[in-house]
């Protein structure tokens, strides 16, 4: 019997070959979905399967059997089996050569690190889609063939892939609206939302409602931006420092870890008031803005900082140059309180002398007590302190890089590889303008040659030493070093567990610190602090068990 240029293709649980004489198969492929006995050659004589392959559903393994080759009797058979256990194999395909014998046949493998492997020992036929979900990604990971022939899978970020509790196939799934590698982009059609991961489509972005909200959000913004340069008046006041710093850095050390702020958390709850409300369409408080992607994202974001950080210079401008007789003494009354509250005693004295700041009537050149003609100059300094962390972050996250298979590509975009010129641009600008602000600071307390080109400095180191003590007069330095720190930690590194693991280093850290050297002049800006440090260690404490949760694959641990 010869039988050769053949292909045979079913769902037959077995192909059967019998024959009086010797078989001779040649240039024979078979195509099976089944876990069974594919192939049975038997003879009289010996067999042969010359250039013979046989080709198994996604995940089976390929067997090629060798039977008694006597005189009497022959056999050859292929069977697609499943690899049992924890494992997996993609060799789904095994071969013979022209002589019969066989070069290649299925191996099975451990199951990767998140992957669901599930054997499946029943024999029998089987669909296509049931076979192929023998092995499933685990929540938020994302599945790959690497050059080896070897599955992988890399950990996603927070909502771009597949959540489902009991695995996703295909192993590549993302979330819906997403596509491409690690599922950070948007398929077509589609934007990415302002105030959510989300990508949406178009036509449901850009209604009237979100616009309001957007308009809102950006009118906030403003009227921080003011308060800011009226509450650089109480100088000696460290309140409005403890509490900006506490919210920007909380939103950084507890998981999820994605970008957050106030605004996001009240939009997000808007948006799962829609989902309950049939009346209300799905996102619709979340894409204020078509056609959005990661850098416009991130360009949208800083101008919200931009506009504080204008409105609160706009401010102290008006209040400057202001002919209003009320606003004047408005600003009149603020000073006289600060000069009240020194000399009653309610700022703790210096360890050097027993006077208030150092001096008998207690308006030291540490006094804190300034007058509205620096009030634009130390807007600025104001302004540049409270939104260093909301404009530091996300710069940084541009840098953040993974590995895959040998590239190196950007984690808020993988389809665009690292070490290019937008974050050249993005690196030199942290360098040069964000990275020294600590060493800045210290340079102005210390009245050093960068002193000289800012105006009215004396007035400036004021307000920069205003709330501390005087022997720790550079603690703002300390401050913005904590707030570099954590947001480094937060955007560059990959594996949540270990970022987790910094984070609350960095805050335990800065609690036994505050503890120890107690900076503040004011007892009550010392409590507020020390409990703003305890509730962010215990945040980022916290955390560190949802990281991982969230490492380990388990559903919505974000």
């Amino acid at each position: 019997t010869q039988l050769s240029n053949n292909t045979a293709q079913g769902t037959a649980s077995s192909i059967l070959w019998l024959a009086s004489g010797s078989v001779r198969s040649s240039n024979f492929t078979v195509e099976s979905s089944t876990f069974d006995q594919v192939v049975q050659i038997w003879g009289t004589r010996n067999v042969t399967l010359d250039d013979f392959t046989l080709q198994c559903p996604l995940y089976a393994k390929a067997n090629i059997e060798v039977g008694p080759d006597t005189p009497a009797l022959g056999f050859q058979g292929a069977a697609c089996s499943p690899c049992g256990g924890d494992l997996y194999t993609l060799d789904n395909d095994g071969h013979t050569d022209t002589s019969g014998s066989v070069i290649h046949k299925g191996e099975c493998h451990s199951c990767p690190f998140g992957a669901f492997c599930r054997s499946s020992t029943s024999e029998g036929t089987q669909t296509q889609s049931s076979l192929a979900e023998s092995v499933l990604s685990k929540p938020n990971y994302f599945g790959l063939v690497n050059q080896q022939n070897y599955l992988k899978f890399y950990l996603c970020e927070t909502g771009h892939c597949c959540n489902n509790a009991s695995g996703c196939s295909p192993i590549n799934s993302c979330e819906a609206g997403r596509e491409g590698l690690l599922c950070s982009q948007c398929k077509p059609s589609h934007s990415l939302a302002l105030f959510s991961d989300a990508c949406v489509p178009d036509w449901l972005c850009g209604n009237s409602l979100s616009i309001i909200l957007l308009s809102f959000v950006f009118t906030i913004d403003a009227l921080f931006g003011a308060w800011l340069t009226i509450s650089s008046l109480w100088a000696q006041s460290g309140v409005t420092k403890v509490l900006v710093y506490f919210l920007q850095v909380f939103s950084l050390v507890s998981f999820p870890l994605q970008e957050s702020n106030a605004y996001t958390s009240v939009v997000q709850s808007l948006s799962s008031l829609a989902r309950q409300s049939p009346e209300l369409p799905h996102y619709l408080f979340t894409c204020p803005l078509q056609g959005l992607s990661t850098w416009s994202k991130l360009g949208v974001q800083l101008f919200g900082t931009v506009i504080v950080f204008l409105s609160s210079v706009l401010c102290a401008f008006l209040l400057k140059h202001s002919a209003n007789h009320k606003v004047r003494r408005f600003l009149a009354l603020l000073l006289r309180t600060q000069r009240t509250e020194s000399k009653h005693g309610k700022i703790e004295p210096n360890s050097d002398s027993g006077t208030i700041n150092g001096s008998p009537n207690g308006e030291s050149s540490h006094s804190g007590v300034f007058d509205v003609r620096s009030l634009v100059a130390i807007a600025i300094v104001q302004a540049s302190l409270m939104t260093y962390s909301s404009v530091v972050t996300p710069l940084l996250s541009t840098l953040r890089c993974m590995p895959i298979e040998g590239t190196s590509v950007m984690r808020m975009n993988s389809s665009e590889h690292c070490f290019n010129v937008r974050q050249a641009l993005v690196l030199t600008a942290l360098l040069i303008v964000f990275v020294p602000m600590p060493l800045l600071a210290v340079g102005l307390t210390r009245k050093s040659g960068i002193a000289r080109f800012v105006p009215h400095v004396d007035q400036v180191v004021k307000f920069l030493q205003g709330p501390f003590t005087f022997q720790h007069k550079y603690w703002e330095s300390v401050i913005l070093s904590r707030r570099l720190i954590i947001a480094a930690v937060y955007a560059l590194i990959n594996q949540p567990i270990l970022k987790q693991s910094i984070l609350f280093a960095v805050c335990l850290m800065a609690l036994i610190s505050h503890q120890l050297c107690r900076p503040f002049r004011k007892r009550e800006d010392t409590l507020l602090e020390t409990g703003s440090l305890t509730v962010l260690t215990l945040a980022s404490a916290l955390s560190m068990i949802t990281a991982c949760l969230y490492a380990t694959g388990a559903p919505n641990a974000g």
